[in-house]
């Protein structure tokens, strides 16, 4: 059986869902000042821990969420992320956009979700 470190030394990019992966998956709304609902979403500091790791040992890392939200954008920037893809339902249109933008291929990337719109 291989180790670990065999299977994942060709892993050059983490990409990743925001929810349920990078926040609990619940949904929080509530009325800003205009009366107009807004999304927020509560991320666990020590994925960003992790993530900053990941960027340390030069793997890019991005997200891919089928959902738009602000706060999802601002995390990404916060965390340097060098992809952040919202809106798209179907993952593998911008896992191959990804890929092509920063010269990998499929056994170079991880990707993690958390339900089965997630399958690139």
């Amino acid at each position: 059986m291989k180790k670990l470190t065999e299977k994942t030394r060709n892993i050059k990019i983490f990409l990743m869902d925001v929810d349920g992966v990078l926040t609990d998956g619940k949904m929080y709304f509530f009325q800003n000042s205009k009366g107009k609902s807004q999304e927020i979403k509560a991320f666990n500091a020590l994925d960003g821990i992790g993530l900053m790791l990941l960027a340390k040992y030069g793997i890019k890392t991005g997200i891919i969420t089928g959902r738009e939200a602000k706060s999802a954008e601002e995390r990404a920037k916060m965390m340097k992320m060098d992809y952040a893809y919202q809106g798209f339902l179907s993952k593998l249109p911008a896992l191959d956009e990804i890929l092509k933008d920063s010269g990998l291929g499929y056994e170079n990337a991880a990707y993690m979700g958390d339900d089965i719109t997630d399958i690139p």
